[in-house]
């Protein structure tokens, strides 16, 4: 490093010129894949044993030996916590060491759900006959065991994050301060912060990312790239159908970020058939 030492040259141009001799962030891969967490039981909240099971055999279907690394980024939530048991025998399956770090945009706010925005919510749904008799029963007898945030049954999860996604993209949630939007900008704030890692890679890099999360969160983010993709839409004319629809277990957009061998970054989102969004 004697070499680029002088008092006439200022730090910053002394420290592009060593990371230019050094090839850094050209002609690297960094491939993401934003999936939601297993199969869980609703009775506990747990992934089950079958979740873990298919988890497991995802990553050993799409290992990739011509990655140089893998890195796992984990919802600080239980359930992804819960998948770290799998994610090691992966790993030691295969002789790879690597990091499992936990990420809270993965999670985003949702915590703050209350339980007055899960009766808000309730009450919506009801009014639109998307809940029955039955459904409301066990939702009021498991809302005094179990977080708001928890749905108490499938159908809650799945017809509320739907009217949440569609109806309340760009306006607070029932009875809540919950915006959409903010959510899902938390995992382009993430998403960025992966952008200058990969402009810090060793030239030539490949390296994949597996970041495990939530649907009902997830969605946001897709929704926000489409609609930056699409900016004479508005968030109400953009529903699931468009955006991919719900997320099954261990689904989710890929997002692929690449540089060419000037180190000029681009990031792409793929997800059924939305193909190649700017993210």
């Amino acid at each position: 490093m004697e070499k680029y030492k002088s008092e006439n040259l200022p730090q910053e141009k002394i420290e592009k010129e060593i990371h230019e001799k050094l090839e850094y962030g050209k002609n690297v891969v960094l491939d993401i894949d934003l999936i939601r967490h297993p199969e869980k039981d609703y009775e506990t909240g747990n992934v089950t044993e079958k979740g873990k099971y298919d988890f497991f055999e995802k990553l050993r279907k799409e290992y990739n030996p011509e990655f140089d690394t893998y890195k796992f980024y984990l919802s600080p939530h239980k359930r992804p916590q819960q998948l770290k048991e799998t994610i090691q025998d992966f790993l030691n399956e295969k002789g790879l060491s690597t990091t499992i770090r936990n990420k809270e945009e993965l999670l985003g706010r949702i915590t703050e759900f209350t339980p007055e925005a899960q009766q808000a919510l309730v009450n919506e749904l009801e009014k639109r006959h998307l809940l029955g008799e039955e459904d409301l029963r066990i939702i009021q007898e498991k809302s005094q065991k179990i977080p708001a945030y928890e749905p108490a049954i499938e159908k809650l999860e799945k017809r509320g994050n739907q009217l949440l996604i569609e109806k309340f993209f760009d306006k607070n949630f029932p009875e809540s301060n919950l915006i959409g939007k903010d959510i899902g900008q938390e995992i382009e704030r993430l998403v960025e912060r992966l952008e200058k890692l990969a402009s810090r890679l060793k030239s030539d890099s490949k390296v994949k990312i597996i970041l495990v999360g939530h649907s009902g969160i997830i969605e946001y983010f897709t929704k926000l790239v489409y609609l930056k993709n699409h900016p004479e839409l508005k968030a109400e004319d953009v529903d699931l159908e468009k955006i991919g629809g719900l997320l099954k277990p261990l689904e989710g957009p890929k997002i692929v970020i690449k540089s060419d061998e000037a180190g000029k970054q681009t990031i792409n989102l793929s997800f059924k058939d939305l193909i190649n969004l700017n993210a």
